[in-house]
């Protein structure tokens, strides 16, 4: 399952973007850990508690063919300058092997929230929750 960021991502500070696209790293409110590893492994719990029993599996953790492979390009996953989560991805959802059989994009917004780093982590959790739900659904489909 592999997961891309784009680099204005690549920092332990949270990010905000104005409503011009400037974007602005906040040196006082820092994730605790790298953000996109942190997102990958949040995405899978939430993925694989929709597509129970059979799970989801990182890239040959555990032998045998999986039935599908999902991709997940992120474009946007900050706060605005308005505390409004913001999530944009691109997917695809293919048999394994195979060409694409689903595929979309995206954009997921949350309820403004205050400047506080749980806060923010917390709203864009579950921004990425709703993500899996929809490729969860999009798998189901196969």
């Amino acid at each position: 399952l592999p997961v891309r960021f784009p680099g204005y991502l690549d920092s332990l500070e949270m990010v905000t973007t104005s409503s011009s696209g400037e974007v602005s790293l906040d040196a006082k409110r820092l994730w605790a850990s790298e953000l996109r590893s942190e997102f990958q492994r949040v995405f899978l719990q939430d993925l694989s508690a929709r597509l129970a029993p059979e799970g989801v599996v990182m890239n040959g953790e555990i032998p045998g063919d999986p039935d599908a492979t999902v991709t997940v390009d992120v474009s946007r996953f900050d706060v605005d300058e308005g505390g409004k989560p913001l999530l944009s991805a691109r997917w695809v959802v293919a048999k394994h092997g195979g060409a694409p059989v689903r595929s979309g994009v995206s954009v997921l917004e949350g309820q403004p929230v205050g400047p506080r780093p749980a806060e923010r982590a917390s709203a864009l959790s579950a921004l990425v929750d709703r993500l899996a739900e929809v490729i969860a659904a999009e798998r189901s489909k196969l």
